[in-house]
Order: C-alpha cells, then structure tokens, then sequence
C-alpha cells in the first residue's frame, strides 16, 4: 500500500530515510555530528533534514512521470525501472564490456 510522504510523522520520515540511507550503503556515522566550517561538511542533522525535505517536496513529482508516448504499460514502468537512461552511456558500455562485444 502506498503511503504519502504528508502521511508520516516527523518521526517516521526520519526512520525512512536513515532506512534508505542504510539499504543504499551509506554510512551516516561516517559525517560528523557539529558543524566544522574549515571542510563545510553537512553534519548528520542537516543531512537527515535536508533529506526529509526532499522526501516531502519531490518524489510525488517524479512518481507522477509517465513515458511522452501517452499510455504507459506495466513492462514500460517496468523497463524504466530495470534500466534507467544513462547520463553517459559509452563509458558504462566500456566498463561492462560491451564496447567490445
């Protein structure tokens, strides 16, 4: 069931996106925790918090993308999902051996 990100609790956002941030391999430990103005390095808070805004302003806009074709079908949504557009595709096809092939 889907759940809007105006539907969670500022509490329940939080636990998100330390979650995502958690499956996506990012250890958020690693940041420091006060504000060092010598490296301007985001402290875990400002990250979270940045984060947590994204979260509640963005997504709906591209969860509401659809394909310029009109009528979008399940193996279209599937397909965008299984194989984003490459910002540069010649070096992801040389790094994966198919420039070669």
């Amino acid at each position: 069931m889907p759940v809007s990100a105006a539907d969670l609790t500022d509490e329940e956002l939080t636990a998100f996106v330390k979650a995502r941030l958690l499956v996506s391999g990012f250890d958020l430990s690693l940041l420091p925790t006060t504000f060092d103005p010598a490296t301007g390095v985001p402290t875990q808070d400002t990250l979270v918090t940045s984060l947590k805004g994204f979260v509640r302003s963005t997504p709906g806009a591209i969860n509401t993308w659809r394909p310029a074709s009109g009528e979008a079908t399940d193996e279209d949504l599937y397909a965008q999902q299984v194989a984003p557009p490459l910002e540069y595709p010649s070096i992801v096809e040389a790094w994966t051996g198919k420039v070669d092939a």
